[in-house]
């Protein structure tokens, strides 16, 4: 649509020092009152995403109307804006957009800052509805400067932290971290005051310290809720496999009953929690075996992903495993690979993602002459490969979310999904 259009040529970065005041002045023009105490912000490096959908599927057992904001999209720019179940509607999405449209050129916001405003204005205006009962934030990039953080809210959690954005965010932990700990303040502030986390390295200690004497902010541990000394999470109905997204979960839950619910009666709606791409089964007919997508995009996602396959090897061996990646420009690929290259039985299969992507011709040599076959259309690579595969073999397609979005975007295109 037009309003897409004009969105995606927006900036993706600010053309002015980091700075939050482009974001506040634009919801002060928009007139909005956002109530602090409804809203819920999550940072971090992984987990954001399930995190935040997770919380929302919880919240959604004791109130019709939530609101969840979440980047990047997979297919469509409307699945970042979510009310209530269902994805915001391209009708509403305009409309929202064309209402706000004055103040975006007026304050030159970028293509986030304005998607943000957006989420916002359909969650606290009225006009599309009654404002939501809450309101989920996944921060985008960061904390500190980032758009979700220019939101009032008073609860927030911090994912597991790791390296990545080291470009923007800085090359330690303690740099990143105090970057994601940039969502975190004091009573009186517009960030929250209390904060779930997941584990974090002892390293951090100092800083949590610090943030803590400045801003007075209440810090929960996240923790699995557990029934005669056994969690519980482990018998639940779970769709996203792995110890990170169990993590993720208990971070989920954590949040919800700081937020004054009965966590433990909220249990079985975890089975309910849908989130795409974070190795998620894929219906394509073409292949005679099963295709997972997972857009582990860093080297702690990559960690993730090698725990999950470790679990699955170890119940029903695969005969290969056929991995397609493709890696943005601005990542570690040959840590990445690496890692990845050291499963058992493994084929790699190398492409290019649909946003700022790794050229081929710029892997490492020696990923290179590894992998049996490169080509930068994803597409085709996958159209050569189905025939190849065996009903005991596995495919996995990772290393970007943009790269699993364009999988899905073109699989349902050709209609090529399993009946």
């Amino acid at each position: 649509t037009q309003a897409v259009q004009e969105l995606e040529a927006l900036g993706i970065m600010p053309d002015a020092m980091p700075s939050l005041e482009p974001m506040r002045r634009a919801l002060a023009r928009s007139g909005l009152s956002i109530p602090r105490a409804r809203n819920v912000i999550i940072a971090g490096t992984n987990g954001k995403g399930t995190t935040a959908a997770t919380l929302h599927t919880l919240l959604l057992t004791q109130f019709p109307r939530v609101g969840l904001y979440t980047s990047p999209h997979l297919i469509s720019t409307r699945e970042r804006i979510r009310l209530g179940a269902e994805d915001l509607s391209e009708a509403d999405f305009v409309r929202a957009y064309l209402a706000l449209r004055p103040i975006v050129a007026a304050e030159r916001l970028t293509h986030f800052e304005a998607l943000t405003l957006i989420a916002a204005h359909v969650f606290f205006s009225g006009e599309f509805g009654p404002p939501v009962d809450y309101a989920i934030w996944e921060v985008g990039l960061g904390g500190m400067f980032d758009a979700t953080n220019a939101v009032p809210h008073l609860h927030g959690a911090i994912t597991r932290l790791g390296l990545d954005h080291q470009n923007i965010l800085g090359q330690t932990l303690p740099e990143i971290a105090r970057q994601k700990f940039g969502v975190i303040g004091g009573p009186h502030e517009g960030t929250a005051a209390r904060v779930v986390y997941s584990p974090m390295p002892d390293s951090l200690a100092p800083l949590r310290a610090e943030i803590t004497a400045q801003t007075g902010c209440e810090w929960i541990p996240a923790r699995a809720l557990e029934t005669d000394g056994e969690p519980i999470s482990g018998a639940l109905p779970i769709l996203l496999p792995g110890a990170r997204a169990r993590e993720n979960f208990a971070t989920a839950l954590t949040l919800y009953a700081a937020l004054g619910f009965d966590a433990r009666a909220a249990m079985p709606a975890l089975g309910q929690v849908r989130w795409p791409g974070r190795f998620s089964l894929h219906p394509d007919a073409r292949f005679h075996c099963p295709i997972f997508l997972s857009g582990d995009h860093n080297p702690d996602g990559v960690e993730s992903l090698l725990e999950i396959l470790a679990e699955i090897n170890a119940k029903q061996p695969w005969r290969e495993l056929h991995l397609v990646v493709g890696i943005g420009r601005d990542k570690d690929a040959g840590a990445m690979l690496e890692r990845l290259l050291s499963l058992p039985r493994t084929r790699l299969h190398l492409t290019e993602t649909s946003f700022k992507p790794l050229p081929l011709s710029e892997y490492p040599a020696h990923i290179q002459f590894r992998a049996d076959g490169c080509e930068s259309d994803c597409g085709v690579l996958l159209d050569r490969l189905a025939p190849q595969t065996a009903p005991d073999d596995l495919v996995v397609v990772t290393g970007s979310l943009y790269l699993v979005g364009q999988v899905m975007a073109r699989t349902r295109h050709l209609g090529l999904g399993r009946s």
